[in-house]
């Protein structure tokens, strides 16, 4: 789970676009939750933030065993197979003659939303540009059957703000995506189908079945 959050971390934070005036060292990428409104002062430290709000179980590979690993004979207490359930914040606002303007937040969140849209699944190939190049996907997901694939949940603004309630926090646009699907393997000790040791083959010798009488 950790690594799926620090691999999203290092995509968005080398593939967004910045606004003008801005340089990469500005940006804060975080995972944490959502930041308190600041009543002391209207402007923000530009920053995107992933807020891991729900995990959820993959029904569909809840009894399946990772395909190409372990003996074939192994049965029994297969991966826990989850789906992470992210809320995209971004934070940027500014004081306009003691107005708050949020157009730089908006503008933060759409570029970290275009950066999930053009990679919807991350693999091992995938390299920073801004930096000396290294992989972005994190060493704890790497060589993994399943891939890590990023789409935008559609949930409704009710259940948002229902996330936003029970952080006690005041509504603030957000975006939310799931994650999926992420494997945890068993640490209980699997069983192996007894072998077969000894083989018995019964023949049994008849003659050509005749029509004797019509």
């Amino acid at each position: 789970i950790g690594g799926v959050s620090a691999t999203l971390q290092a995509l968005l934070r080398d593939r967004m676009e910045l606004p003008a005036g801005m340089v990469r060292t500005d940006l804060q990428v975080t995972v944490s939750t959502p930041q308190p409104e600041n009543d002391q002062q209207a402007a923000e430290s530009p920053q995107a933030n992933l807020f891991l709000y729900r995990a959820t179980e993959n029904g569909a590979l809840k009894n399946q065993m990772i395909p190409g690993q372990g003996h074939p004979s192994e049965y029994g207490h297969p991966p826990l197979s989850l789906g992470l359930h992210y809320l995209l914040t971004a934070y940027g606002a500014t004081d306009d003659n003691g107005l708050v303007n949020e157009t730089r937040a908006h503008f933060l969140l759409g570029s970290a939303m275009r950066v999930l849209h053009d990679y919807p699944v991350i693999t091992e190939n995938l390299m920073t540009v801004n930096s000396p190049p290294i992989q972005i996907l994190h060493d704890s997901l790497r060589g993994e059957f399943e891939q890590v694939k990023v789409t935008l949940d559609p949930i409704s603004l009710e259940d948002l703000s229902k996330v936003w309630t029970a952080l006690t926090r005041p509504y603030r646009l957000s975006a939310a995506y799931t994650v999926s699907v992420v494997q945890i393997e068993s640490r209980r000790i699997k069983t192996l189908a007894t072998p077969v040791l000894t083989r018995r083959i019964h023949l049994s010798v008849s003659k050509r079945p005749q029509i004797s009488n019509v």
